[in-house]
């Protein structure tokens, strides 16, 4: 069932009384997500997929609510990135939700009470880039990396690759991590780019996701 966040500790997520639960496409989501909610009195549990496992995204979710009324968790929320399409991802969300036996709130950024066998959950989700219709977390990093001077290198980096091999990869995440590689080349993860400094989540296009953040911490 859900990976915890912690890398090191592979044990199933355990659940208390009062929790509420983030599920993140991947572990940048993750630490993206940890870092905002440092202020929490109560921190949320917060991990990704057991890909180990063999869970597929639904499985993660109908496991979730089976929890709600033997451990009574608050709040589910979800985190997931638009890539090429906004609306099939929130196709699939709506799947998703309906294997679950949960209501899935009519657009993002808004609590939607389900009720799993008499016990109430509150669930809201999140697609990054909030509004656009394509698109992925590392998008809301791209203006920094553009206004440093290690971003004039980058971009000469994707040029190159325009000009002479075509990109197979999603070029806003190799974007990202090419400026992150300047900085560590042997962890070009979000987590340790934010905590050492070079990246960070203050900005306005950050508002969506500190929001839903907001709106987890109400319930």
């Amino acid at each position: 069932m859900i990976d915890p966040l912690e890398r090191f500790d592979r044990k199933a997520m355990q659940f208390v009384e009062g929790d509420k639960v983030i599920l993140c496409e991947g572990r940048d989501e993750c630490e993206v997500l940890k870092g905002l909610t440092r202020d929490w009195n109560h921190r949320p549990k917060i991990g990704t997929r057991d890909e180990a496992g063999g869970y597929e995204w639904d499985q993660e979710l109908r496991g979730l609510a089976q929890q709600v009324p033997i451990r009574k968790i608050l709040a589910i929320g979800l985190v997931f990135d638009a890539e090429a399409s906004r609306r099939d991802k929130v196709n699939q969300l709506e799947q998703w939700y309906e294997y679950a036996g949960l209501t899935k709130p009519a657009t993002a950024n808004r609590l939607r009470l389900s009720e799993v066998d008499g016990a109430k959950v509150l669930t809201a989700y999140l697609i990054n880039p909030p509004g656009r219709p394509t698109g992925c977390l590392e998008t809301l990093f791209l203006q920094q990396v553009r206004a440093s001077d290690v971003g004039e290198c980058v971009t000469a980096l994707l040029e190159c690759y325009a000009e002479h091999c075509q990109c197979r990869q999603n070029l806003a995440k190799v974007e990202l991590r090419s400026f992150i590689a300047y900085w560590n080349a042997y962890n070009t993860g979000l987590g340790l780019a934010i905590r050492d400094g070079y990246l960070n989540c203050r900005g306005p296009q950050f508002d969506g996701l500190r929001r839903f953040v907001r709106l987890l911490k109400s319930v």
